[in-house]
């Protein structure tokens, strides 16, 4: 006994269907989603990892506004916008005039960062033990920072170079079972 209900009108290929599906679609969002995908073929993959979106400028349609995570990507961007411009000029065959990169509001939403606090900091650090130089180390070390001419300049650097070492020794000796 099959409960399916029978299925009412006739059976279409989505195939076949698509395409007038999308001619149902309002024009804007037609140029924005053609936009979108020739920024795709246009941009590196390091750019659009960083690019949050891309649209026409609501006042002037003949700009377009690309959004990024960060303002170094905008700075960096703007500096090449010509280049860009006449990339999508030339892959939409539409006459763009410019091209703006703004940073998006979503990337301050996107990227929080939480700090350790204090105490979990000292505990991750504490587990870590330190192993101590041995003498050529020692001797290495006190040849890297000879050059120094400020006393106090060159115990600082060494100690600092020391403390570095050993810890990165002991870390080492974490991972070798």
């Amino acid at each position: 006994m099959d409960n399916r209900k029978k299925r009412k009108g006739r059976t279409v290929s989505l195939c076949n269907e698509l395409p007038s599906c999308f001619n149902s679609v309002p024009f804007k969002y037609k140029r924005s989603f053609s936009l979108k995908s020739d920024w795709e073929d246009i941009a590196s993959e390091n750019v659009l990892n960083h690019t949050d979106n891309i649209i026409y400028d609501k006042k002037n349609e003949n700009e377009v506004v690309v959004f990024v995570d960060s303002a170094q990507w905008a700075a960096e961007l703007n500096m090449q916008k010509e280049f860009y411009r006449i990339l999508l000029n030339r892959k939409s065959g539409k006459q763009i005039t410019s091209v703006k990169f703004f940073v998006s509001k979503k990337a301050s939403i996107r990227k929080k960062f939480e700090k350790l606090k204090q105490d979990e900091l000292n505990q991750s650090s504490s587990v870590i033990p330190s192993l101590p130089m041995t003498e050529e180390e020692e001797y290495i070390a006190h040849l890297l920072v000879d050059d120094i001419n400020d006393e106090k300049l060159k115990e600082k650097v060494f100690n600092a170079l020391k403390a570095d070492f050993e810890w990165k020794k002991g870390i080492a000796s974490i991972k070798k079972p």
